[in-house]
């Protein structure tokens, strides 16, 4: 998932495409069912192994939004492309510094020992 904020800043998301090429993406918002189409053409780095996108995005407080990242360019109101990339945004102001990912310390892990005994039949 991927944490946006509501701000009229240039916020960046990383993702992995499947295909390197492709301008378009579309935010529907979950709560409203509301799409929206945004050519992300010249606000996109190519890094080795995934690309970043620098856009603004119009987002509103605690909604989802589910991300679609197509091969192709808009032509016209008909939009059919392969799908490069399927993502979910949430929108949230609040600080997400504490969203670190789980650690544990290797001396603090205890095995349970125990003396049960069972039996395999085949």
């Amino acid at each position: 998932m991927i944490i946006l904020k509501t701000t009229e800043l240039t916020q960046s998301i990383q993702v992995i495409r499947r295909v390197l090429s492709g301008t378009i993406l579309s935010l529907r918002d979950n709560q409203t069912n509301e799409i929206t189409y945004i050519d992300f053409a010249g606000n996109i780095t190519e890094f080795s192994n995934y690309t970043q996108i620098d856009i603004v995005w119009n987002l509103l407080e605690a909604h989802t939004y589910d991300l679609t990242l197509y091969d192709t360019e808009i032509e016209g109101d008909v939009l059919t492309a392969s799908i490069t990339f399927r993502g979910l945004i949430y929108c949230t102001d609040q600080d997400t510094a504490a969203n670190t990912p789980i650690s544990y310390s290797e001396g603090k892990i205890e095995e349970h020992q125990t003396e049960n005994k069972y039996k395999i039949y085949e």
